[in-house]
C-alpha cells in the first residue's frame, strides 16, 4: 500500500473481517457472547436492543399485582439447542409453554426454578406456599402470561406485526424431558429474575430459532440489503434516473460557466493524476470509447437546462385551507326553551375501569383465584361514559361504603366529535 490505494486483496480481506467472532458488544447491561452460532454478531447485537427495550417494565407490571418489586434485568443471549440447554438447568424446573401462534408462528417459554415458582405464586394467591399446586402453577402461568404480553406488544410495535402467544401450558418438568424439539436450534435469553426480599434467581426464556429470524428480518430490512451493494449501483441509479442526472449536469455546467479556475484545475488535476498513474489513464481511455453513452450525457445536460428554465417560468396554484367556525363557540340563544326541556331526561352514567380480551377457552378455564389484567395501568384515569360516550376522565375515589369517581378532566366537544367519526 505505498501508493495509498488498496489492492483488491485488501479490500477481499477487510470485508471477510466484518464477520470476525471478535466484533464488540457495547449495548449497556449485556454480558459478552460467543460467536452467537446461527446468528451474527450484528443480528445479536439487534436481539439485545430489542430485547432490552421490551422488557425494560415488564417487572414494574408483575411487581404491581403482587405488591412487591420486581426487577427482570440482564438479558444474555446464546443459541443452543435441547441438549445443551438440559446441561444447564437445575433437575427440575417449572415451565410455561406460550407458542406464537398469530403474526410471527414458533416455539416460546418460560422456564423457572421450583422455588421461584413457589415464591411467586404464593404472593399472586396472597398466601405462603410450599410445594406447587395446580392452583399455584395456574398462578405462575398467569405471571409468565403478563410478562409475556407486555414484551410480546412491544416486539410487535417495533416490527407493525400483532403477535400473539397460545393460552399457556404449565407443568413441572425434569430439565431432559422439556417441550423442545431435540432437532431444532432455539435462542434462550437468560434474565436475573429478584423479588423484593428473596434471593436472585434466574429466568430463562426460549425462543425458537425460527421465529428470532424473523424478528431479526422485519427490524434489519437496510443492514441485510446494504451490505451487498456494488460500487456500480451509484452509476445504475443515476442512469435509471434521468432527474438525477439533468441535475448533475445542469450543476456541472453553471459552475464551470461560472467559474473558469474550476474547470481550468479540472482539467489539470485529471492530467496530474493520470501521468502519476497509467492505469487511470487506460480506464479513461475505455471509458471515453463508450460514445453512447457520452451521448446520451450530453442529451441529458441540455434537457436539465431546458427543464429547469421551464421550472422558473412555471407558475404554482394557490391553495388555502378551509376553515370551519368553532363549535366550541357555537350559540344557541335562541334554541335555550327547547334545550331546558332535555334538562330533566335520565341519562346512564357508566364508569369503565378498563377492557381485555380473552380467547373462549381462556374464559372457560376462569375460577376462583384468577386473576384478569386489564388495558389500564395501575394509577390511570378511569372513563366515564355517557350513553357509551366518552365525556371525562377521573380517579376513584371511596365516599363512606361507596365507590365514587372524582372528575379530573372534561372531554371538549370537538374531541368527542372527533371520536364518533
Amino acid at each position: 500500500m505505498s501508493d495509498g490505494a488498496l489492492s483488491q486483496d485488501e479490500i477481499d480481506a477487510l470485508l471477510q473481517g466484518t464477520d470476525d467472532s471478535s466484533f464488540d458488544l457495547d449495548a449497556g447491561g449485556f454480558d459478552s457472547l460467543d460467536d452467537g452460532g446461527s446468528l451474527s454478531q450484528p443480528e445479536i447485537k439487534a436481539l439485545q436492543d430489542l430485547i432490552n427495550n421490551a422488557t425494560a417494565n415488564v417487572g414494574d407490571a408483575l411487581g404491581a399485582m403482587v405488591e412487591k418489586k420486581i426487577t427482570i434485568t440482564n438479558p444474555r443471549i446464546e443459541v443452543i439447542n435441547s441438549v445443551s440447554l438440559a446441561n444447564q438447568l437445575p433437575d427440575q424446573v417449572v415451565e410455561v409453554k406460550m407458542d406464537y401462534e398469530e403474526g410471527i408462528k414458533g416455539e416460546h417459554s418460560y422456564l423457572i426454578t421450583t422455588e421461584t415458582a413457589t415464591v411467586l405464586s404464593g404472593l399472586m394467591m396472597g398466601q405462603n406456599g410450599n410445594e406447587l399446586t395446580e392452583a399455584s402453577l395456574s398462578a405462575v402461568s398467569e405471571a409468565m402470561n403478563i410478562i409475556s404480553g407486555n414484551s410480546s406488544n412491544k416486539i410487535g410495535s417495533k416490527i407493525e406485526k400483532s403477535l400473539k402467544p397460545a393460552a399457556p401450558t404449565v407443568g413441572v418438568k425434569d430439565k431432559n424431558n422439556l417441550s423442545l424439539n431435540s432437532s431444532s436450534e432455539y435462542v434462550k435469553i437468560i434474565y436475573d429474575f429478584l423479588i423484593e426480599g428473596n434471593p436472585s434467581s434466574t429466568l430463562y426464556e426460549i425462543y425458537g430459532l425460527n421465529i428470532v429470524k424473523e424478528i431479526l428480518s422485519a427490524i434489519m430490512p437496510a443492514s441485510n440489503s446494504g451490505g451487498n451493494q456494488s460500487p456500480n449501483n451509484g452509476m445504475n441509479q443515476g442512469m435509471g434516473n434521468p432527474g438525477m442526472m439533468n441535475n448533475m449536469g445542469q450543476n456541472m455546467m453553471n459552475q464551470g460557466m461560472g467559474n473558469p479556475g474550476m474547470m481550468n484545475n479540472m482539467g489539470q488535476n485529471m492530467m496530474n493524476q493520470g501521468m502519476g498513474n497509467p492505469g487511470m489513464m487506460n480506464n479513461m481511455g475505455q471509458n471515453m470509447m463508450n460514445q453512447g453513452m457520452m451521448n446520451n450525457m450530453g442529451q441529458n445536460m441540455n434537457y436539465g437546462m431546458n427543464q429547469g428554465m421551464m421550472n422558473q417560468n412555471y407558475q404554482q396554484t394557490p391553495v388555502r385551507g378551509v376553515q370551519f367556525p368553532d363549535i366550541a363557540n357555537f350559540s344557541a340563544d335562541g334554541q335555550e326553551s327547547n334545550i331546558n326541556l332535555l334538562m330533566d331526561v335520565h341519562m346512564e352514567m357508566t364508569v369503565e375501569l378498563g377492557r381485555t380480551k380473552k380467547s373462549i377457552k381462556e374464559i372457560l378455564g376462569m375460577g376462583e383465584g384468577t386473576v384478569i389484567e386489564l388495558d389500564k395501568l395501575a394509577g390511570e384515569a378511569v372513563d366515564v361514559l355517557v350513553n357509551g360516550q366518552l365525556i371525562a376522565k377521573g380517579e376513584v375515589v371511596v365516599i363512606d361504603e361507596n365507590f365514587g369517581v372524582r372528575v379530573t378532566e372534561i372531554i371538549n366537544p370537538m374531541d368527542r366529535i372527533r371520536d364518533m367519526t
